[in-house]
């Protein structure tokens, strides 16, 4: 149990990639997802460009 304790109190950083195959539940899941953290980063971050390149269609499909 002491190593498990240590190792979840590391304060090292941790890079997670997911590896996703095309044409996949997993990957038609993600990609909204991935969309709506854009939305998301891009109006906290202040990135116009990219809330203006959104049309209705798809700022409607975010927030469905």
């Amino acid at each position: 149990m002491g190593g498990t304790r240590r190792a979840a109190t590391s304060k090292r950083r941790v890079q997670r990639r997911n590896l996703i195959t095309r044409d996949t539940v997993e990957e038609k899941i993600l990609l909204p997802q991935n969309r709506k953290h854009e939305v998301i980063q891009a109006t906290i971050g202040g990135e116009e460009e990219f809330a203006a390149a959104l049309n209705w269609d798809e700022i409607q499909e975010l927030l469905a």
